[in-house]
C-alpha cells in the first residue's frame, strides 16, 4: 500500500530464498548426473582452485565481503522511525499512524499482509477493537485523503496525532474493560 507498506526484510529474504530454490531446481536438478558432475568440476576449477592458490587475496576478498554484509545488515535493520518509505519520500502523518496501527495488530496476533490497504487495516482494527471504531474510521479517511487525493493540509498532522491519541485511549480502555 503506498506510503504504509514497505517490504519487510524477512519477506525479502524469503523471496530470495524461494528464487534460489527455484533456480536450483530449474537449472541444476534438471541436469543429468553427468552434467551435475561437470558443473561441480567447473566450479571447483574456476572458483575453489584460484581461491586456494591465492589465499591472501581470498582472505582480503572474504574480509571485504564480510564488512559489506555487516553494513548491509545494519542498514536493513536500522529503525526507520516512520520518516521515510523505500522511495525516500516522507510519509504522511496519517499513513504513519496507520503503520503504527498495523504494528499493534501484528503484536496482538493479527498478521497484516505486506499488500494490506489502509481500509483493510482499518476494518481489521475496528473488528478487533470495536470501542475504537470511530477514531479508526476517521484516521482511515484522513490517510486515504493524504495518500490518494494529495490532501496535505497543515492541520492534517495535528488531526492525525489527535486521532491516534483517541485510538490509543480506546484500545487501552478495551484492554482494561
Amino acid at each position: 500500500m503506498p506510503g504504509v507498506s514497505v517490504g519487510r526484510a524477512r519477506d525479502r529474504i524469503r523471496f530470495a530464498w524461494e528464487w534460489l530454490q527455484s533456480s536450483w531446481d530449474r537449472y541444476v536438478l534438471t541436469f543429468g548426473m553427468a552434467e551435475q558432475m561437470d558443473l561441480l568440476t567447473v566450479l571447483g576449477d574456476r572458483i575453489v582452485a584460484p581461491l586456494l592458490a591465492h589465499r591472501r587475496q581470498a582472505a582480503v576478498v572474504l574480509g571485504v565481503a564480510l564488512v559489506v554484509l555487516v553494513a548491509v545488515t545494519a542498514l536493513v535493520r536500522r529503525p526507520r522511525g516512520g520518516r521515510r518509505r523505500s522511495g525516500g519520500a516522507p510519509r504522511s502523518p496519517a499513513a504513519r499512524a496507520i503503520g503504527l496501527l498495523a504494528g499493534r495488530l501484528e503484536r496482538g496476533g493479527a498478521p497484516v499482509p505486506a499488500a494490506a490497504t489502509v481500509r483493510w487495516i482499518g476494518r481489521t482494527a475496528a473488528g478487533r477493537w470495536p470501542e475504537a471504531a470511530g477514531p479508526i474510521a476517521q484516521l482511515v479517511d484522513l490517510a486515504e485523503r493524504e495518500l490518494y487525493a494529495g490532501d496535505r493540509r497543515p492541520q492534517g498532522a495535528a488531526e492525525a496525532r489527535r486521532l491516534w491519541s483517541e485510538l490509543r485511549r480506546a484500545i487501552r480502555g478495551a484492554r482494561r474493560g
